[in-house]
């Protein structure tokens, strides 16, 4: 296995369509403008979900880089036990029930133009912190749900000057716990495990930009992540739950914002931001099949817009199980496939 050259294979592209959840057959669900869809390989058969509600942001996301401009794509989703959806956007957090085809706008109280996290504990409780720019250090929510993503209220507070923002949340079913991943700087880099609900959160690791991390994959043994920084080498890094014994697995070109599961493994995605240590202009995407060794398996450049005015290049990667046989990239700022998912899978 060691030995063995992996390359990713692009099967289709499905333009101007972010992709969020795929299933374990290939199917996948996610947004092209307006309208959710759920479309099944051979991938040529959208069928509607439901739809965004009506907004002047969204009505001028119909023009390419307008919509990268005002970030108005639907950042992460996540279903419910009950089947209900519930998405992240610049909107606030939306939510549409199983047996509905509108999407409706549900809490906007917290603070920053829209979280970065979004997760579904065991019980289906539903979960994201909050991400703002915080310069005086006030104090942090995570906000949860515990009717389905109907009504929403904190659960947890980091005090003043503990952390800057929530970056991810993750729900470990080997645990039956909650990763909760913090920027930015010096202590503020910290890897937290929550019960769920947080009764109880406890730091596992705190170590500088080495624990500055934006998502994470659950494994039997380890967690899983790469780091976020602009201000030194990135790495990807195996976590030991139990110690918070930190492993250094693989040196990767930029910040790694994006992770998930797919093709019987991991993968893990780089952005470009700007940097004084990081050159690159392209965005990379890794795959290992053990979460040990790991390969780079396809990069793109930068499209050459602002990155400021128009987001990070970045390959989304929908969220699913490891045994989808595809990997679901949504590019972002890259050339030739902006806004467009590319379908791959591992060969």
């Amino acid at each position: 296995m060691a030995d063995r050259t992996f390359r990713l294979q692009t099967v289709t592209v499905l333009r101007k369509f972010r992709a969020l959840l795929a299933e374990a057959d290939g199917t996948v669900i996610g947004f092209r403008g307006a309208r959710q869809l759920r479309i099944a390989p051979p991938f040529n058969d959208p069928r509607p979900l439901g739809r965004l509600p009506t907004s002047w942001r969204q009505t001028l996301s119909a023009f390419q880089l307008a919509g990268r401009a005002l970030r108005t794509d639907v950042f992460r989703m996540a279903a419910t036990p009950t089947g209900a959806h519930v998405c992240i956007s610049r909107a606030g957090v939306l939510r549409r029930g199983a047996d509905e085809r509108q999407f409706r706008v549900v809490f906007r109280d917290f603070r920053g133009s829209r979280p970065l996290s979004l997760c579904v504990d065991g019980d289906g409780r539903v979960y994201f912190g909050e991400y703002f720019g915080n310069p005086e250090r006030e104090a942090v929510h995570v906000f949860f749900s515990s009717d389905d993503g109907q009504t929403w209220r904190p659960c947890y507070t980091f005090p003043p000057r503990e952390i800057r923002h929530v970056h991810g949340l993750e729900y470990d079913p080997y645990r039956d716990k909650i990763w909760v991943l913090s920027g930015d700087y010096g202590q503020e880099a910290q890897i937290g495990l929550a019960s769920p609900g947080f009764d109880e959160y406890r730091i596992v690791a705190q170590a500088g930009q080495l624990t500055r991390a934006v998502s994470a994959i659950c494994r039997p043994d380890a967690l899983v992540y790469g780091t976020d920084s602009p201000l030194v080498q990135n790495h990807i890094v195996r976590l030991d739950p139990d110690t918070g014994r930190t492993t250094t697995v693989a040196d990767v070109q930029h910040s790694a914002f994006f992770t998930g599961e797919a093709c019987g493994g991991l993968f893990l995605s780089t952005v470009v931001e700007p940097s004084e240590v990081h050159d690159t202009d392209s965005i990379h995407v890794w795959y290992s099949p053990d979460g040990l060794k790991w390969q780079e398996v396809f990069q793109a450049p930068h499209d050459g817009w602002s990155l400021r005015v128009f987001q990070f290049p970045s390959a989304f990667i929908a969220a699913g199980p490891p045994e989808c046989p595809y990997v679901f990239l949504s590019l972002r700022g890259v050339r030739g496939y902006d806004g467009d998912c590319l379908v791959g899978r591992i060969e």
